[in-house]
C-alpha cells in the first residue's frame, strides 16, 4: 500500500517533469496545498537530482518558507529526463 507521502511525491514528480512546477516557490505552494511539510518535498527533490531527472544550481532545493517568502530566494528546476522515466 502506498503511503500519503509516497503518493504526494509521485504527484510532485509528475508535475515537475511535466514542467507544471518549475521553481521552489511553485513547489512550496503545491506542498502546502497538498497538506505536506517542506521536508517531504525537500528530500524528494534531492533524490530526483541524485537520479539525474532534474537539476538546480544549488546544493539545496530551497523549498522552505524562510527561503521563499522571507528571504525571496528563488531557484529554477530544470528537467533532464522526462518521458518514460524509471525509479
Amino acid at each position: 500500500r502506498i503511503s500519503k507521502i509516497e503518493k504526494f511525491q509521485e504527484k510532485l514528480k509528475s508535475k515537475i517533469l511535466s514542467k507544471e512546477l518549475i521553481n521552489n516557490s511553485d513547489v512550496l505552494d503545491f506542498t502546502f496545498q497538498q497538506g505536506h511539510i517542506c521536508k517531504h518535498a525537500f528530500e524528494y527533490l534531492k533524490e530526483l537530482k541524485k537520479k539525474k531527472l532534474i537539476t538546480f544550481d544549488n546544493s539545496s532545493p530551497l523549498v522552505t518558507y524562510d527561503n521563499v517568502v522571507k528571504k525571496k530566494r528563488f531557484i529554477r528546476y530544470r528537467v533532464l529526463k522526462n518521458e518514460n522515466y524509471k525509479n
